[in-house]
């Protein structure tokens, strides 16, 4: 029986998730900062590339691009880069 304990005690392989498993604040800190900035970023996507299809052809001659690739930026979805 002895024997047994010692082994437990040894290997104690719980243990090692303390350092591991984060704690509930963390993780909210974590998820509430990163998905807010995510939403933001998406959002700033939308908007930008909604603003761009309304750029007259001297404004979109100005920035380097074509109607064409204006067309092309704005329809794509907001979560494309």
């Amino acid at each position: 029986m002895s024997n047994y304990l010692n082994t437990c005690k040894q290997n104690q392989p719980l243990d090692y998730l303390v350092d591991v498993v984060p704690t509930r604040n963390a993780i909210k800190i974590f998820l509430g900062g990163t998905l807010s900035a995510t939403i933001r970023i998406w959002f700033q996507r939308y908007q930008q590339r909604q603003r761009l299809t309304s750029l007259s052809e001297r404004m979109l001659k100005d920035i380097g691009i074509t109607r064409e690739q204006a067309t092309q930026e704005a329809e794509k979805p907001f979560w494309a880069k």
